[in-house]
């Protein structure tokens, strides 16, 4: 008998305009970054020196829902980008979260959902060598 796996999909990403200062927080040390992208389950952050991946930081951001801090995780660097996950959320960051990303959605800031054909023209594209 074979499982069938559920249909996950992505969290909606947002770009975020006007180079969104945050606050990082690694131990005792606290060095600032830039917000990129952002969703309910993490985002992207321009930071001035590499973290290593798997680091636990905490992050505090000003939105225009208020101030809000959440425990993250960083993951993969990416160019200039290095990828976060929330690990946890207070009830009321989390509430404040929403509504940023419901007015960064409210801007046309989201990224614009495709058709199934596009994700596999997009991964057949990473397969492919580049000439």
């Amino acid at each position: 008998m074979t499982q069938k796996v559920p249909n996950t999909t992505r969290a909606s990403r947002f770009k975020v305009p006007n180079n969104e200062r945050v606050l990082i927080s690694i131990e005792s040390e606290r060095m600032a970054g830039t917000l990129a992208v952002l969703s309910v389950t993490g985002g992207t952050i321009r930071l001035p020196r590499r973290v290593p991946h798997g680091t636990f930081a905490e992050i505090q951001m000003d939105t225009v829902a208020g101030s809000l801090s959440a425990v993250i995780e960083l993951l993969a660097i990416r160019g200039t980008t290095q990828a976060f996950r929330f690990v946890h959320t207070e009830p009321s960051n989390k509430k404040r979260l929403e509504k940023t990303l419901e007015v960064l959605e409210s801007q046309g800031l989201g990224d614009k959902r495709s058709d199934p054909l596009q994700h596999v023209i997009r991964f057949a594209r990473k397969l492919l060598p580049r000439k």
